[in-house]
């Protein structure tokens, strides 16, 4: 029963940063992710489940209270949120005809990126990540 009332205390302070269900803003290259500093601290070797773990909360310093930017690609980022999120991280395929086949409104509004750019960027956060054994027959989008 006590720890019931610690959860809920700590809970109900949604200003306390040591809260583990504090949420957390991360502005990634002006696209805003929402998630619970919980579900990054899951992870605790990676670049974000470090940045967010008890023992360097005293070294972030938030944009509007619990708001944080972080400059790389907002698109890419997609796929390191699915990591944290799920453990596993899901990749898109499509044929090359399906490219042809997209007006230029939708492939304005998801971008083509490729298997480099998003292993560069689980590289960069510290995200755990297995080559596909044939990536030359793959294309991404997000």
């Amino acid at each position: 029963m006590s720890n019931n009332k610690k959860i809920n205390s700590v809970t109900n302070s949604g200003n306390d940063i040591t809260s583990t269900e504090q949420t957390i803003i991360l502005n990634v290259g002006g696209i805003k992710y929402e998630t619970r500093r919980s579900t990054l601290t899951a992870y605790p070797d990676t670049f974000l489940g470090t940045m967010f773990a008890n023992r360097n909360l005293s070294l972030l310093h938030p944009k509007n209270e619990n708001e944080y930017f972080i400059d790389r690609d907002g698109n890419l980022f997609r796929y390191v949120m699915q990591y944290y999120r799920t453990g596993k991280i899901y990749l898109p395929y499509f044929n090359s005809s399906d490219v042809s086949t997209q007006s230029s409104s939708s492939q304005s509004h998801f971008p083509l990126v490729s298997l480099e750019e998003i292993e560069a960027e689980l590289d960069y956060f510290q995200v755990p990540f297995k080559k596909p054994s044939n990536p030359s027959k793959l294309s991404f989008s997000i």
